[in-house]
């Protein structure tokens, strides 16, 4: 009788989201990696664009662009959500961010989750694994405008 074995792994690494960070291309980015526009929202006057992993993947994955920031210099800067209903997904994204260079900060653990701080003087980072509600697994990424 054949062997059927079917892997899923995580669509994004901390690369391609400290990409998305500096305002890359991501439509490009995102749908290089099998993600698809949802939906684009409006609020106070500011465009948010949602993103989903395509796929017959049972881990999904999605994507929250914050609105673009031009500095005077004229970097690009946004926020990020990630989120996925695989803590091992988040997991190595952790790592991954650990990896990097962006020192984990703080530690908080609550009997529904537990929040992790990630921090260094280009990016703040929040991750939580909900201990509830898988679907509930996040990363948030913030860019620092640097000082001149």
């Amino acid at each position: 009788m054949p062997l059927s074995l079917t892997a899923f792994c995580q669509t994004l690494t901390i690369n391609d989201l400290k990409e998305l960070l500096k305002g890359g291309n991501a439509n490009k980015i995102l749908t290089e990696k099998s993600f698809v526009k949802k939906e684009v929202k409006h609020r106070h006057k500011k465009k948010q664009i949602f993103y989903v992993a395509n796929g017959n993947t049972p881990h999904a994955e999605s994507i929250e662009l914050g609105a673009e920031v031009t500095l005077s210099d004229g970097t690009v800067l946004r926020d990020i959500n990630y989120t996925s209903a695989d803590t091992n997904y988040v997991n190595r994204i952790m790592k991954q961010i650990n990896m990097a260079g962006i020192e984990l900060t703080g530690k908080k653990v609550e009997k529904s989750k537990t929040t992790y701080t990630f921090d260094n003087r280009k990016l703040s980072a929040q991750v939580v694994i909900d201990k509830l509600n898988a679907s509930g697994n996040t990363i948030q990424f913030h860019p620092k405008p640097q000082q001149p």
